[in-house]
């Protein structure tokens, strides 16, 4: 084998030996894409799911915030009632029976 044979054999190896090495990183990014692009449609969906909970968390809180409300409105009615029971008793027990 000539000196010439010889070193260009070598160079055909490193260049398919190279182009093995290319498919492989050639993979390796399809690889990373993949993931890259299935993360990015799952933060999609999420971002989806957490406007519809952030929403639901306001109707809930709005609905909590009623049920405050009217649950003061009932007090502050016991309460009227029970100053006016009171104050009927107090008349009552005034009333002498014979």
């Amino acid at each position: 084998m000539t000196w010439h044979n010889h070193i260009k054999q070598e160079f055909v190896a490193t260049v398919v030996g190279q182009k093995d090495k290319d498919i492989v990183e050639l993979g390796n990014f399809n690889e990373l894409e993949e993931k890259i692009k299935k993360l990015a449609e799952e933060y999609v969906l999420l971002r989806e799911r957490n406007s519809e909970l952030e929403g639901l968390l306001q109707t809930r809180d709005e609905e909590l915030g009623e049920a405050k409300h009217q649950i003061g409105i009932l007090k502050e009615e016991r309460n009227t009632a029970r100053t006016k029971v009171d104050s009927m008793l107090a008349l009552l027990s005034d009333i002498k029976v014979p």
